[in-house]
């Protein structure tokens, strides 16, 4: 088993509702896992106005297969991202 993890941060410049980057997070990471059955949640800065950070994750049976996902996950938030994306970490671990 193989899981691939993201570490997605967003710039919400010039936001000035806290409800407003909750909700878009919270429909980013619904789209996320209906599209590509990831999990995805928001894991830090759930105070700042302008900065929200999103953990995403997704298993398989090969690292290929989950670094797949994993990819299509990010280009998909690439593109469809109200924010701006400042940064994205990954990493792969296997378990056996």
């Amino acid at each position: 088993m193989y899981i691939a993890v993201a570490k997605v941060i967003f710039d919400f410049y010039g936001n000035d509702e806290l409800r407003q980057k909750t909700r878009v997070l919270h429909e980013l990471t619904k789209d996320l896992h209906k599209v590509f059955n990831v999990s995805a949640t928001q894991v830090e800065d759930f105070d700042d106005l302008e900065r929200g950070v999103l953990g995403v994750s997704a298993t398989a049976a090969t690292a290929m297969a989950a670094k797949s996902v994993l990819k299509k996950a990010l280009d998909h938030i690439d593109r469809t991202s109200p924010a701006r994306v400042v940064m994205e970490e990954t990493d792969i671990f296997g378990y056996e």
